[in-house]
């Protein structure tokens, strides 16, 4: 079963990484983005559910945009509704104006270093 914590370790670092680098640049977005509006081209016709997340497609320009939306917000907007999302040039995902990214930034940072020390002290740690 310890052959298998080196592993572990090495799989959280590299999931972390690719996290980090999302929301590296949500980040991005939030700090440098500026608030445009953009139009809703495709969403679920029937968004039920409270935990489940839905997603829609919005335009801007000549760019599509996937976006995850709660059950609530799908309900409460259509197919061809022009809603504000923060964009920024060269990055192909958008944000809600409200959006924060810090928390995430922050648990993803923490699962990297979980699996760093899970890593090093399963190689490098006390044997006996």
């Amino acid at each position: 079963m310890k052959k298998i914590y080196p592993a572990i370790g090495v799989i959280l670092i590299i999931g972390s990484i690719f996290f980090i680098k999302n929301e590296f640049n949500k980040f991005k977005i939030l700090k440098n983005g500026e608030i445009v509006k953009m139009k809703i081209i495709d969403k679920p016709s029937l968004c039920y559910g409270t935990k489940v997340k839905w997603m829609m497609k919005l335009s801007f320009g000549s760019k599509v945009f996937s976006k995850q939306i709660s059950g609530k917000y799908c309900e409460d907007h259509r197919v061809g509704q022009i809603v504000e999302m923060r964009y920024l040039a060269g990055i192909d995902m958008v944000l809600f104006p409200e959006e924060g990214v810090i928390i995430e930034f922050i648990s993803s940072f923490i699962i990297g270093i979980f699996g760093l020390g899970l890593f090093g002290f399963s190689m490098f740690g006390k044997r006996k």
